[in-house]
């Protein structure tokens, strides 16, 4: 469903949600950027982790409202039991560290996830929020194969890109890995990446 720039709202959203009574769906599409959806609205999509047979699913949620608090809550579409491939966009909402630190839970959970697309650019991350995360993708997703992180314009700096080295423990099960950094300040970092991550894409 395309429904970006359409002014729906949290009202909107809410009905949207309804979706989670569709018991059979196993793939569903969502383009919902543009639209000041805030937390009532992300709460009620955060429903959508009902769906018991849902593989596939894709959340656009860029430039809306869902700082931080109403993050905490939609990152529960990861902990979807039957979830297999997720693109999850947060483009400019303010989620913060926290809000990353949110999706680092739920991903804790996503045990079947083998594709992940997260896009948490222009949300005034810092490095601080970087280690949960990757400590996440490393050590509690088995069947992860497919990352793109888009991590641009942020404040992660040269400690959160070194950070994100540490990926280089998942380089057995990660077949594709790509990292999209512009507008981070990490200096030469990017070149130290390089030589930890050699198999990844990098965009710095």
């Amino acid at each position: 469903l395309g429904l970006g720039c359409n002014r729906i709202q949290d009202e909107g959203a809410c009905s949207l949600a309804l979706l989670k009574d569709a018991k059979g769906l196993e793939a569903l599409t969502l383009d919902l950027q543009s639209n000041r959806i805030g937390g009532p609205g992300t709460s009620a999509l955060a429903q959508l982790q009902e769906l018991p047979r849902l593989r596939r699913l894709t959340l656009n949620l860029a430039n809306n409202r869902a700082e931080s608090e109403s993050c905490k809550v939609v990152a529960g579409v990861l902990r979807t039991p039957t979830l297999e491939m997720c693109t999850l966009n947060l483009l400019s909402n303010s989620i913060l560290d926290s809000g990353l630190a949110a999706i680092s839970a739920a991903l804790r959970e996503a045990q079947k996830l083998r594709v992940l697309d997260l896009v948490v650019a222009s949300n005034g991350l810092t490095a601080v929020s970087v280690p949960p995360f990757v400590a996440a993708v490393v050590e509690e997703t088995p069947a992860l194969t497919s990352l793109c992180l888009n991590i641009m314009n942020n404040e992660l700096g040269r400690l959160g890109a070194a950070a994100l080295g540490e990926l280089a423990q998942a380089s057995s099960k990660l077949t594709k890995l790509t990292i999209m950094l512009q507008g981070n300040r990490i200096c030469f970092e990017g070149e130290a990446l390089e030589r930890v991550l050699p198999n990844a894409r990098l965009l710095y």
